[in-house]
């Protein structure tokens, strides 16, 4: 699984989102098996994390002080993502 914040891009449709706690993020699972982390007032990626599903993300959703992302694919795959 891989992280990265430099030269990012949306590529796919949102199939799931979830609001982070403080309200200044937004994840959303897309089409093409990527999870995004946006900014929530300017819509710019923040973070793209990829590598751990090959088919649609159908779910994500943080944990409750924010530090780990849940993610879920039509790919029977799960992937927890430790956020800094």
């Amino acid at each position: 699984m891989d992280k990265t914040d430099e030269n990012l891009a949306i590529d796919g449709l949102p199939m799931s989102i979830a609001w982070h706690p403080n309200g200044k993020l937004i994840a959303f699972g897309s089409s093409n098996g990527n999870v995004y982390l946006l900014g929530a007032e300017t819509g710019e990626v923040r973070v793209l994390l990829t590598g751990a599903h090959t088919d649609q993300v159908r779910t994500v959703s943080f944990n409750h002080d924010a530090s780990l992302l849940a993610s879920g694919s039509y790919d029977n795959t799960a992937a927890i993502w430790k956020l800094d």
